[in-house]
């Protein structure tokens, strides 16, 4: 993955993080470039999205840019933003961090609890259902199911969508 973006040319920053104990430790903030694949009806296309959630902003095959909103969160990042959530039975949660504005808000419904058996082996699971109001496996019109142990850890176990050619399902193979 390139680390300076070919538009802006914003690459990656340096300085310190700060522990509780506030002892200094030198590192380096990378800019939030993303690299997306998408099959449109048998055309690949790749799509690289940058994001600039400071100055609000994205920018798409370096050309189409557009405003985004406050603390934005990519596909991926809502996937694990999802496991920091409480997750109370039959809730759903709505959320206006999508990075493509018009695209809000997402939402999560927790469909239940139940125990699920994965090659890693058995685990008691929260099962939710993301909703993104775009195109893709967790589209509103999809069928994404994802499995999340019912723990502190809320490990990924199992991810299940229907696709236009059958099935994908993921399923958790080891804890190492």
């Amino acid at each position: 993955m390139r680390k300076v973006c070919h538009v802006c040319s914003k690459g990656p920053s340096f300085g310190h993080s700060r522990s509780h104990s506030m002892v200094a430790t030198k590192r380096r903030f990378e800019p939030n470039l993303q690299r997306v694949r998408i099959d449109d009806n048998g055309t690949p296309r790749i799509h690289h999205y940058d994001l600039f959630p400071e100055q609000r902003f994205w920018i798409r095959n370096g050309r189409d840019s557009a405003e985004t909103v406050a603390d934005p969160l990519d596909d991926a990042s809502f996937f694990f933003f999802a496991r920091t959530l409480p997750l109370g039975n039959d809730e759903s949660y709505s959320f206006p961090r999508y990075f493509i504005a018009d695209r809000n808000p997402v939402t999560i419904r927790v469909l239940g609890r139940q125990n699920i058996r994965v090659p890693a082996g058995r685990f008691p699971a929260v099962a939710v259902r993301p909703i993104f109001k775009s195109g893709g496996m967790f589209s509103q019109g999809g069928e994404a199911i994802i499995w999340f142990s019912d723990d502190s850890l809320r490990l990924p176990l199992r991810i299940r969508t229907s696709m236009v050619v059958g099935t994908l399902d993921i399923s958790l193979r080891s804890r190492n």
